[in-house]
């Protein structure tokens, strides 16, 4: 899969989902929009449910360059319970929260903007996570429209989610990449 490309250009995209196919689709998209936010001068946060070293790992091997910016810090990576989880649960004002506090970051750091990714299966395992993470996709909606120097993409994968689900994805997300194409959501409203 090559990146599509208006998401290499995902300046303009702000909050965007992705439904991947498999682990190859997701970490082929994955190393390109990281290294677009590379060459961007953007900080880069990737937020996720595989062990951090593991994925440094596979990051640095895929492309040089992510590596140099890990070492350096362009890249910072997190795990999904230290960064969405607070006492156990997501808040969404909490994780909200943490989105400025990472666009201040960036703008304090001298980078052009904020780019973010985050892997999402973990929140279609408990309700209540369903429910407050679709909630902070809302808020993510309107910090977007105040941050433009903000893009962020949710990582799903696509043979997981129902029917209801990827919907309510979409009602979330202004933009969605499918199977090497990317859309304006059919069902989002703000």
């Amino acid at each position: 899969m090559s990146m599509p490309l208006e998401l290499s250009k995902a300046s303009t995209l702000g909050h965007t989902c992705y439904f991947y196919e498999d682990e190859h689709d997701r970490l082929e998209l994955l190393v390109e929009y990281l290294e677009q936010g590379v060459k961007n001068n953007e900080l880069c946060i990737y937020v996720t449910s595989y062990d951090l070293p593991e994925i440094k790992n596979i990051l640095t091997e895929e492309n040089e360059s992510l590596g140099k910016a890990i070492a350096s810090g362009g890249i910072q990576i997190f795990g999904t319970k230290s960064t969405y989880m607070l006492s156990g649960r997501f808040v969404a004002d909490y994780m909200l929260s943490n989105l400025e506090s990472f666009i201040e970051d960036a703008h304090s750091q001298g980078y052009s903007g904020l780019r973010t990714v985050g892997e999402m299966q973990w929140v279609f395992h408990n309700s209540d996570k369903v429910e407050n993470s679709l909630f902070y996709e809302k808020l993510v909606n309107k910090l977007n429209i105040s941050e433009p120097a903000f893009v962020g993409l949710c990582l799903y994968p696509d043979d997981t989610l129902s029917m209801k689900e990827s919907d309510d994805i979409l009602k979330v997300h202004p933009t969605v990449v499918y199977k090497d194409r990317i859309m304006k959501s059919p069902l989002y409203a703000n």
